[in-house]
Order: C-alpha cells, then structure tokens, then sequence
C-alpha cells in the first residue's frame, strides 16, 4: 500500500504541477501542438482559456490520482485499479472536450 500511495501521489503533485505551471507561469508550450502553430494560428486560439481549461483539468486529476484511490482502499474498496478508470477518466476526458470549444475562431 505505501508504494502505491507514494507512486498516486507523485503521479498527481506532478500532474498539478504541470497545470500550474502552464497557466500562472504561462508555460504554453508544455500544450501539445501549441508549438506546431504559426502567428496566425495562434490568433485564432484564445490561450487564456485554454490554459485556464486545461489546468482545472490537470488539478481534477492531480487531486482524483493522489486521493481517490487511498480513500476507496481505507473505505474497503480494494479493488478500486478497476472503478477508477470507468470513473475518472472519463469524467476528466468529458471535461478536456467540452472546453475544447472554448477555441476562438474568427472568419
């Protein structure tokens, strides 16, 4: 159990990190394809949003990774390496598409 407590924590300090980084320290190139993008391209996206997006995403995981699976194995719900993939993650990847649309596309 404290492998695997120590491994979930350093997997969602890790992932909040990240979502840090990338919108109070406007560390844009840690998106991917942000990169791949020309001036113009760039125009067409509102980075601010996105960033803000992704990083309330990547704090959702950060947090359901470093606590989730400890509360369900305290609560008795050993066999929680299956629930957790059909709960969280979808719910994270729903989150991720619906504020795909917050991409600003002009002409």
């Amino acid at each position: 159990m404290a492998i695997t407590f120590l491994s979930n924590l350093l997997i969602g300090l890790l992932l909040i990190w990240s979502g840090y980084f990338i919108y109070n320290k406007k560390k844009y190139h840690l998106i991917a394809g942000y990169n791949d993008m020309n001036k113009e391209q760039r125009k067409r996206v509102n980075i601010k949003r996105q960033s803000y997006a992704l990083k309330l995403a990547l704090y959702f995981m950060g947090i359901s990774i470093a606590i989730i699976p400890s509360v369900l194995y305290i609560i008795g719900f050993s066999n929680w390496g299956i629930a957790y993939p059909m709960i969280i993650l979808p719910a994270t990847l729903y989150y991720i598409i619906i504020s795909a649309f917050s991409i600003k596309w002009k002409g």
